[in-house]
């Protein structure tokens, strides 16, 4: 009964220590300084902007994302009408310039009928 009891114990703290570590590295990988546009499961047709980081024209969005094989980035006005869309493969980057600096839009958007997880970022280039 005893040794039962201490294989069951040795189990129970194997398991905590290996979901211990998967949390820490799916944390680590959404880091939200570096991923600013979202680090989480996009449903479908579901996106997420920001407006320009500064003063600049010129932005890029980056993605990394899981399920499918593309993701579209996207820039849309301030008030959401969208001006210009493009395919995005992994760890791919998109370089534009928006129309209106300050107000305009960049960010990622899942195109498929299904959910995906997506990393998207944006920046000044």
């Amino acid at each position: 009964m005893k040794l039962r009891l201490v294989l069951f114990l040795i189990a129970a703290a194997l398991a905590a220590t290996v979901a211990g570590s998967v949390g820490a590295s799916t944390a680590s990988a959404c880091n939200t300084s570096y991923w600013n546009l979202g680090c989480q499961f996009y449903s479908p047709h579901e996106g997420h902007t920001g407006t320009d980081l500064c003063c600049s024209a010129d932005e890029a969005v980056n993605s990394t994302f899981d399920t499918f094989d593309t993701v579209e980035a996207i820039m849309t006005t301030a008030g959401g009408t969208w001006e210009d869309k493009v395919l995005l493969y992994y760890d791919d980057t998109w370089y534009t310039v928006v129309t209106h600096a300050g107000s305009d839009k960049v960010g990622c958007y899942n195109h498929h009928t299904g959910t995906m997880f997506v990393n998207c970022r944006h920046f000044d280039w």
